[in-house]
């Protein structure tokens, strides 16, 4: 029986096998092709895990009322019907609907004109990430499957202070103003156009200038703090002569703090300690007298204006970084004839002894401290002006204010720098004059 049974030919089996594998090539090669779409162009969509699948899965089944918001509650779980557990039919939501007033055709699904209206009356909200219920980006975004979403302005704000806030750290501090100057580009741009669809308007308010402001002071960018602050009382010019036309009897001073743009005095300290910044930062060798000066005195000139201007009361705090940025110079008649026009002899009143706080006194407000009287008593020493340090020490003492062990060292060291040569020299010096 085995030897009647037909033998297969060793070169049938190897053509039906190579016949058998170019089939299946063939089909693989075909179902690969049905996914090949060249003639579409490659789109990168945003990425996200196993969590924001599940959030948007969980989004498309809310469906609800676009004018109630509920960030993702518990109760847009669909039932086993598939419907919410406040709805029973899709009739239910259409007439409720329809009862409303036709004029909210722009209603909202947390805040964005994006709600999809299928044709069975049913609201199914399209998802949009976490961080719109922080308030920090922009809950409008038409091409969300290929585009992050837009910052609005409370973002822009937080990334700002974000930013700032850090101390040593002048690479945020150059970010946090290369984000304030992309945010005036997106505002003018928002500015030129008529429709910007269902977003938030870009405007940039105090919150945004003054994050700006303090930027330019701890880099010391004079010019860009200057700059700034103009921009500011601009806007503030033109917000209050708006207001002014549309009102009547209007105080000046109330009207211009309820302003969403004003001058402030954060705003006026900011731009005073940039200028001092970079007047120190300025080395004698590198610039002139002239041009480490410069700085001080467009401060100078902001403060003669900011009260007439602003109302702003100019404060000690305002004239002594600048007074000490005068006599780092050298200059100390500018350093006394600042505090003296702009600073009043203080009211006599005790002084706080243990670290308590000084008591308000209104009598005081606009006159010297007693870093302003410690700066004169070091200018008059300074140009060996021994009558002018005494009178100054004793204005100090008449107020109630005493010059404390630190104030007395840097006295006597400006002295003995003044009247006589150091004691102690480098090795490398003394060297020099042996040889």
């Amino acid at each position: 029986a085995d030897a009647s049974a037909p033998s297969k030919s060793p070169e049938k089996t190897s053509v039906k096998k190579f016949t058998k594998a170019k089939t299946e090539l063939q089909k693989q090669k075909k179902a690969s092709a049905a996914f090949d779409l060249p003639e579409q162009p490659v789109v990168k969509t945003i990425g996200g895990g196993t969590s924001m699948i599940f959030a948007m899965a969980r989004s498309m089944w809310a469906q609800q009322d676009p004018t109630s918001s509920t960030n993702g509650n518990t109760d847009d779980i669909p039932s086993q019907t598939g419907l919410p557990s406040s709805t029973t039919t899709p009739n239910n939501i259409r007439n409720s609907n329809n009862s409303k007033n036709n004029n909210n055709n722009n209603n909202v699904f947390n805040g964005a004109p994006s709600t999809v209206t299928p044709n069975n009356g049913l609201f199914v909200p399209r998802w949009r990430p976490t961080a719109t219920e922080k308030v920090d980006i922009s809950n409008y975004n038409p091409s969300f499957r290929t585009e992050a979403p837009e910052m609005n302005n409370q973002g822009y704000a937080s990334m700002i202070w974000r930013n700032v806030r850090k101390r040593n750290k002048p690479s945020l501090w150059r970010y946090a103003l290369r984000t304030y100057d992309r945010m005036g580009i997106v505002e003018e741009q928002d500015r030129q156009k008529r429709s910007i669809g269902g977003r938030e308007v870009i405007k940039r308010k105090n919150s945004h200038h003054q994050g700006a402001l303090l930027a330019t002071s701890k880099l010391g960018m004079w010019e860009k703090a200057l700059e700034i602050f103009h921009l500011v009382e601009k806007q503030q010019e033109s917000k209050f002569q708006k207001r002014l036309s549309r009102l009547t009897n209007v105080n000046k001073s109330t009207a211009v703090r309820k302003l969403p743009v004003h001058v402030t005095d954060d705003m006026l300290v900011s731009v005073i300690y940039a200028s001092v910044r970079a007047s120190r930062r300025m080395s004698s060798t590198e610039a002139t007298l002239e041009e480490r000066r410069r700085p001080l005195d467009a401060a100078s000139e902001l403060l003669q204006r900011v009260s007439s201007e602003h109302g702003i009361g100019v404060e000690s705090r305002h004239c002594n970084p600048l007074s000490a940025a005068y006599q780092k110079l050298g200059l100390r008649q500018d350093a006394s004839n600042l505090i003296a026009s702009f600073l009043n002899d203080r009211k006599l009143g005790p002084e706080p002894e243990d670290g308590n706080e000084e008591p308000f006194n209104i009598y005081n407000l606009g006159t010297k401290d007693k870093a302003s009287y410690t700066l004169m008593v070091t200018g008059a020493v300074l140009e060996e002006d021994w009558d002018d340090a005494v009178d100054s020490l004793r204005n100090m003492t008449d107020a109630g204010l005493f010059p404390n062990q630190r104030h007395l060292n840097a006295w006597t060291e400006v002295s003995e720098r003044k009247t006589k040569p150091r004691t102690t020299r480098s090795w490398k010096k003394k060297r020099d004059e042996v040889w």
